[in-house]
């Protein structure tokens, strides 16, 4: 067999035995002095990546800083990708709702935070978007309109 990486022909003793199970016809196929060697560079690569942790935050940190738009949409991206949406679902969304959120009405220009995505607990589906304080209002009630209507009657009977 020859090895891929120094090019001689050697026996097949000379090479793992589960490589062989794995690439006997394979030309990817290492000897076992070179894949020692592919070990060890990799393991010294790793050695390198965490005795360089702070120079490789920093570079992260000024790169980020100087691309804030960049990191915020992919921010945004990935939040709304635990919905299952896209940045243009979200967009659909919003201009069906004409901006607003879908209990009290309230622009999103009136609000400091873009409109919350609502979801089910239970089954994960969307319902709308929200204002901050109805999310966390229906929120706080456990998603539970039983709850809810008992908040409507408190505030009805003592307002």
């Amino acid at each position: 067999m020859t090895c891929s990486k120094c090019n001689k022909e050697l026996d097949e003793k000379e090479f793992y035995p589960s490589v062989l199970k794995r690439t006997r016809k394979d030309s990817k196929c290492r000897c076992i002095e070179c894949e020692r060697q592919v070990r060890k560079d990799r393991g010294y690569a790793k050695k390198w990546r965490d005795s360089h942790k702070a120079e490789r935050n920093a570079y992260a940190k000024e790169y980020d800083a100087n691309n804030k738009a960049a990191k915020q949409f992919r921010r945004y991206k990935a939040h709304l990708a635990i919905y299952g949406l896209t940045p243009a679902d979200y967009d659909r969304m919003y201009s069906d709702q004409q901006g607003c959120c879908a209990i009290c009405g309230e622009h999103q220009s009136t609000q400091k935070r873009r409109l919350s995505v609502d979801h089910c607990h239970v089954t994960g589906d969307v319902r709308g978007l929200l204002c901050c304080t109805c999310n966390a209002g229906i929120g706080n009630l456990k998603d539970c309109p039983s709850l809810l209507l008992s908040a409507i009657e408190y505030l009805e009977k003592t307002s």
